[in-house]
Formats: structure tokens, sequence, C-alpha cells
């Protein structure tokens, strides 16, 4: 494995000890604190506002709720579970399987309508953050 592979590896098993230190321990119980910089800068909701609270229901195992709060919340664990799960992989098989896939992934949304349809769902999900009022 190259230099850069073992860096990254390592900033990708950073990653997931603050992840891992954000979900078990109690600091974003905090009542009426937002982490959004934009929405403490403007006091208008950013496109992915409430996703922290929508992955904390998911894990809660309240679907609806964590759907209501912000859809973007399944993305993110998805991707949250994907990671890893390709990091222990390419530990095992030592090949540097997550740079493969961020390239491909690259790759796909530099596809013209694949990059149109990301947005108009994000712009979507930003209106639906101004009507719930988040």
């Amino acid at each position: 494995m190259s230099k850069a592979g073992k860096i990254e590896y390592f900033l990708i098993a950073l990653w997931m000890a603050g992840l891992c230190y954000i979900l078990f321990s109690n600091f974003y119980h905090i009542e009426n604190t937002s982490f959004c910089i934009i929405k403490n800068v403007t006091g208008m909701p950013c496109p992915s506002c409430g996703s922290t609270r929508s992955v904390l229901l998911l894990g809660e195992g309240k679907f609806l709720e964590a759907f209501k709060i912000n859809p973007l919340g399944y993305v993110i664990v998805f991707i949250m579970t994907i990671i890893p799960a390709t990091f222990v992989y390419g530990l095992i098989k030592h090949k540097n399987i997550l740079s493969e896939i961020f390239f491909k992934a690259e790759k796909l949304i530099r596809k013209k309508y694949i990059f149109i349809g990301f947005v108009v769902l994000i712009f979507i999900n930003w209106i639906w953050n101004f009507y719930k009022g988040l």
C-alpha cells in the first residue's frame, strides 16, 4: 500500500473514531442548539439542516420522524455504513478500494443529467426545510 493510501486510511479511521464519539456521547442533546454555521449566521436553514438529528433518530429506530426532519439522513447513514465496511475490506485485501470508489463516483456525478438531478433533489430538500420551519 502506498504512503498516500496509508494516510487516507489513517484519516478515515480518525473520522470513524470521531463519529463514534459523537454517537456515544451526549453532547448533541443540548436543547435549542444548532450546529449549522449557516443557520447560526443567517437565521435560515441550509439544504442539509436537520441531517444530524435525522441520523440520530435513525439510530433510535424512529424512521418516519427521521425522514420528516431530513431525508438526507438516510443517505448519510448509508455512506456511514459503506465507508467503514469498505475500509475494513480494503485493509483485509491490502487494496485502496476507497479511492477507486471515490473516482468512480466522481466520474458518475460529472455526467450532466446526474449532476442536475442531484442539484434538483438538494434544492427540493432545502425548500422542505423552509416549509417545516427548521
